[in-house]
């Protein structure tokens, strides 16, 4: 079954989207997960945000919003709204702190769960504990045959 994220971050971070771009290309988010974002738009208020980034979440049928921490500052309308949404139309909503950073998160995002940067902890919140997207390739050891009798 297909699954959709929406990435937010801010516009200087954006270059962690080709990270995760990476890890689907390779599988390891699961079997068919599409992965977007959308740019800080420059409107005048909240309820504009809030309408535009809705229909976003309702057109592309996001199951996770993830809010990319970093050292940059998010615009605090936008969170606001993602956090909102999320709420309203049972979307999951984590945060992901970036690799090498260490800002404070937003107030409104205080309360979310952050999570790990790394491809397993994505799938394991996307698509549940139990449910398994896809079998992780881990080499067997090659048995070691038993001593033979002549070496004893």
């Amino acid at each position: 079954m297909a699954k959709s994220i929406f990435v937010s971050c801010v516009d200087n971070e954006i270059h962690w989207m080709k990270k995760f771009e990476k890890w689907n290309r390779k599988g390891k988010m699961g079997d068919n997960v599409y992965m977007m974002h959308e740019s800080e738009q420059d409107f005048d208020d909240y309820y504009t945000i809030k309408a535009y980034i809705k229909e976003q979440l309702i057109v592309n049928n996001v199951d996770m919003i993830l809010v990319l921490q970093g050292d940059s500052t998010h615009n605090e309308d936008w969170i606001r709204a993602e956090v909102e949404l999320a709420a309203d139309l049972s979307i999951l909503l984590f945060c992901m702190r970036v690799p090498g950073t260490e800002a404070q998160r937003s107030e409104q995002l205080s309360h979310i769960k952050e999570i790990s940067f790394n491809p397993n902890t994505v799938v394991r919140f996307l698509y549940g504990k139990d449910e398994k997207p896809y079998r992780r390739y881990r080499p067997r050891p090659k048995p070691t045959p038993p001593p033979s009798e002549e070496e004893e």
